[in-house]
Formats: structure tokens, C-alpha cells, sequence
């Protein structure tokens, strides 16, 4: 990966299969130091920033209040890619740039274009830089400028703007422990800041004239901002930029690290300061958790009921003393968070037989005069030793595979009235 050194200083079972070790190396030229062998504590500095033309497939559009992050061909062309899809969820579909000309034949652009409404319209930046950052008590930045500007670029109120020479970051706080579970990404701290070093701004009269205002409207152009960043930070939907840009921090510094952040080595410590990042790290414990977590939660209330719960318990089929149980309220929301049942050091994973995790449920109604109870039933959850070692073997951690336990609430009639799932994950993390 040609990334050069800049001295810019201005701001259902499914398995997983693990993703064949990598060979990529980090960048000639480097201060990146090898090591043959790790010490129990090792810590490795890497400087920065890293630019180049590598970076500049992907691209963030922005339009309206809100932003789309595209890889375009980076996860399948460039040596970091393969690093970058071990963070993504199983879930996460890379989106498709839009087409200039839509089938319709409607151009994207329409020279003296503007929103009717608050927003930014349609601009699209590339990936320019990746920087380490004291801002924020210690960031990674994705630093991205503007590669394309046309028709009028943002609105608020009655105030137009013409933009030019636009820098955009986004702020990462990055969670070291990430590195060794990749269970949490996209949910880290992010900052959003924009900086056009051209600022034109007009005034839209109610018939649609236009008349260039010299003021340039900067402090009203800040609230528009303040406004297009909360929204493009706002949700935790795949589509939303918050898996990609957590996957391409974690998976960009696991490509520089590459020759060291292999097998059971993990992430110690991070810490980071201007154009200076130090990884401490230290051999950990491979370990497997299979938990459970209640999704797609749809469910009735009868005449007089209080309350609705399942109970879940987990054992392994080769060792009953690995066993718990976990009672889930499945009132007001529409999902849990995960809970693990059952965990153990991947070296005790069999070697032979078929592992497997045995989940059982019960469903508990629970009425003003008393409760009633509704089995769930019971689901092997298979326990692919090998496949998880292998996934070790490559420090792919994460989840690796899991499965659906549905469950439908109907009447006496066997009318649906309700629904939920019961999924069952398993991870491999280093600890």
C-alpha cells in the first residue's frame, strides 16, 4: 500500500469463515520496528500522518443532514482492505456510489441548484489523510476533502452558500479493547468538524432571486453545521457511517501493525498524541463465548398481564458445569444486549466429537393473579473448534457464527398475535 508520509499540519446457522492470514506489510520506508519475537509487554510507536492516493477511494458524501461512507473498491483492492472487513459486521452491505444519471436519466447536477430546505446539497469528498491527533484527549483523523462542490453547496434559511477548498475531518476515539473482541464497532466517540477555506454566501429571495451577500453569513453557516453533524453522528443503522468508520480506524492500524498484531497478541494499551501512536502490547488468552441476546422483539399483552420474560440457559454438551441461565424482560423495546452464557480458553475447545452448546428457553407470562409459563424448546449450538482456531491463528476476533431461535406468540386459535428471536453468537476474543 503506497502511503506516504505527509507534513500537512492543518486540522439459520451461519458461519463466518475467518479471513485467510494476511501477508501485507506496512508501508516501506517506516519506523515501524519488527519484532521476531514478543516480550511479555512489548510497546511499538508508529508516526504519522499517512496520505496518499490509496486512501482516496473512499468517499463520504453528504447531502441534506445526513452522510453516506463509500469503500468503492477498497476492501477488495487495497492490502489494508481484508484488515478493514474483519471489523465490519457480518450484516454490514458496503454501499453503491449513486450514478451520475439515474436509469430515469436524471442528473445528479443541476448548475444553480439549491436545497429548498436546511442542509448541505450533495458534496462529495475523498479520503485524503489518516492522522493521529492530541484533539479530543487523543483521536485517529480521517482527514477528507472536497471532490466535488457543484450547484449551490448548503442552505440555512434563507441564506445560500458557495463553498470551496473544503477540508472535513472526522474524529475518532478509538477503543483499544476493539482490537482483541471487535464485538462494539461503530459505537466509539466521533467529532465532526468542517472547514471551507472559501465562504460565498447569498440571500434567496421568496421568488427565487439571488443576491450576493458580502457578509458571507459565517456565524449563520456554524449553526448550519452544528446541525448537519449531529445528524450525520445521529443512529446506529449499517447504512449510517458509524460501522464503516470504526472498521476502517481498527482495521487501517491493524494493517500497520500487521507483522505483530498476529495470534494471541493483544492490545494492552493504546495511546495516542500528535502524529504519534504507541501500541502496547502483550500475549493474551484466546477464548470462545457463545451468548445470547433477544432481537425482533413484537409481542401482545392479554387481558390483565403485567409482563412478558424469557429465561435462557446455555450448557456445553462436553463439560455440564459450563452452564448459566439469564432472564430477559422483553417489556417496552424491541432488543436486548448480548450476555454471554457460557465462556472457555479456546484450548479447552474438544478436539473431537461434536461440541456443542445446548440453549433451552422459557417464556413467562406474568399476570396480575399469577403467571404462565411456555417452553421454548431446545437448539444445539454446533461449536467448530477448528475453524475458531484458525480465526485465532489470524487475530480475525469477533463473532464467528451464530444462530436463530424464533419464537411466535399466538392465541388459542393459533392466530399469531406476536414474535420475537433468541440470537445465539459465538465469539472469539483475545484476553
Amino acid at each position: 500500500m503506497a502511503l506516504v508520509k505527509s507534513t500537512y499540519l492543518a486540522l439459520i446457522l451461519i458461519a463466518l469463515a475467518p479471513p485467510a492470514a494476511s501477508t501485507a506489510q506496512p508501508p516501506a520506508g517506516s519506523t515501524f520496528r519488527r519484532l521476531t519475537a514478543l516480550p511479555p509487554i512489548t510497546t511499538v510507536r508508529r508516526s504519522g500522518p499517512f496520505c496518499g492516493p490509496d486512501l482516496n477511494s473512499i468517499k463520504l458524501q453528504i447531502d441534506g443532514q445526513g452522510a453516506h461512507w463509500y469503500f468503492t473498491d477498497f476492501l477488495t483492492s487495497n492490502p489494508a482492505g481484508p484488515f478493514v472487513s474483519r471489523y465490519l459486521p457480518a450484516s454490514y452491505t458496503p454501499q453503491q456510489l449513486p450514478p451520475d444519471i439515474s436509469s430515469t436519466g436524471t442528473a445528479r447536477h443541476v448548475p444553480g441548484a439549491f436545497k429548498t430546505q436546511d442542509g448541505m446539497q450533495d458534496i462529495r469528498f475523498y479520503l485524503s489523510c489518516v492522522r493521529y491527533s492530541r484533539r479530543f484527549g487523543g483521536t485517529v483523523q480521517l482527514l477528507f476533502r472536497d471532490e466535488e462542490t457543484y450547484e449551490y453547496d448548503a442552505r440555512h434559511g434563507s441564506t445560500l452558500w458557495d463553498l470551496d477548498d473544503v477540508d472535513l475531518s472526522i474524529f475518532v476515539v478509538p477503543t483499544p479493547a476493539q482490537f482483541n473482541t471487535a464485538v462494539a464497532v461503530g459505537t466509539e466517540r466521533k467529532f465532526v468538524e468542517i472547514r471551507p477555506r472559501t465562504l460565498l454566501a447569498y440571500t434567496v429571495g421568496t421568488n427565487g432571486s439571488i443576491t450576493p451577500d458580502a457578509s458571507n453569513q459565517a456565524a449563520a453557516f456554524d449553526t448550519l453545521w452544528s446541525s448537519v453533524a449531529s445528524g450525520i453522528l445521529a443512529g446506529g443503522a449499517p447504512a449510517s457511517v458509524h460501522y464503516p468508520v470504526g472498521a476502517f480506524v481498527y482495521g487501517f492500524i491493524h494493517y500497520l501493525w500487521s507483522a505483530t498484531l498476529t495470534g494471541a497478541n493483544r492490545v494492552a494499551m493504546m495511546e495516542l498524541d500528535e502524529n504519534t501512536l504507541n501500541l502496547t502490547l502483550r500475549a493474551g488468552q484466546p477464548t470462545v463465548d457463545v451468548s445470547v441476546r433477544v432481537t425482533n422483539i413484537s409481542l401482545s399483552e392479554g387481558f390483565g398481564q403485567t409482563g412478558t420474560s424469557v429465561t435462557v440457559s446455555g450448557t456445553a454438551s462436553w463439560d455440564p458445569t459450563l452452564t448459566t441461565s439469564h432472564r430477559f424482560n422483553l417489556d417496552d423495546r424491541t432488543s436486548t444486549s448480548s450476555v454471554t452464557l457460557v465462556s472457555f480458553p479456546l484450548s479447552a475447545c474438544p478436539a473431537s466429537g461434536s461440541p456443542s452448546v445446548i440453549v433451552t428457553g422459557q417464556v413467562r407470562q406474568t399476570y396480575i393473579w399469577g403467571g404462565q409459563d411456555s417452553p421454548l424448546g431446545s437448539s444445539n449450538h454446533g461449536i467448530d473448534c477448528a475453524a475458531l482456531q484458525q480465526a485465532a491463528n489470524s487475530s480475525a476476533w469477533g463473532v464467528r457464527a451464530y444462530s436463530v431461535m424464533p419464537f411466535s406468540q399466538t392465541d388459542s386459535g393459533g392466530t399469531q398475535l406476536g414474535h420475537f428471536e433468541i440470537i445465539v453468537s459465538t465469539a472469539i476474543q483475545n484476553r
